[in-house]
This record gives C-alpha cells, sequence and structure tokens, in this order.
C-alpha cells in the first residue's frame, strides 16, 4: 500500500537529517524519540515512493474480475 510506505519513508527523512555527518557510534548514542516530521517530509517521501503495484498489474485484475466475476 502505497501510504504506509510514504508514511515510513516520511518517519525516515527526519532520523536520516539527524544522522547526517555522525558516526556509527554516534547515531548508536542518539535517543529513540522521533524527531518532529514537517510537511516537507511527508511531501519528499511522497514525491519519492514509488507504487509498489504497476498500471498494467491493475488491468489485469480488472480483466480477471470481469471474465470470472470474482477476485483473487
Amino acid at each position: 500500500m502505497v501510504g504506509s510506505l510514504v508514511c515510513r519513508e516520511a518517519v525516515a527523512i527526519p532520523r536520516r537529517r539527524l544522522a547526517e555527518g555522525l558516526s556509527i557510534e554516534q547515531i548508536q548514542t542518539l535517543s529513540d524519540d522521533l524527531p518532529p516530521i514537517t510537511m516537507q517530509d511527508i511531501c519528499d517521501a511522497a514525491a519519492s515512493t514509488k507504487p509498489t503495484v504497476t498500471r498494467e498489474t491493475i488491468q489485469r485484475h480488472e480483466n480477471w474480475k470481469k471474465k470470472f466475476g470474482s477476485e483473487i
């Protein structure tokens, strides 16, 4: 589901920003508190996240449904 992928990416963006330029040891000592997620993080995540299902796959599913009258 694209929505959940976008959300996961949006959560990761501020964490990456926080860890940028730090050593592995410094990153390991960071707090588990999540940095705030901004609207820009969500927009960036939406722009960089690709759908997991192609239009072709959706069309094949629709054709199956029309032909057999049920969903897989």
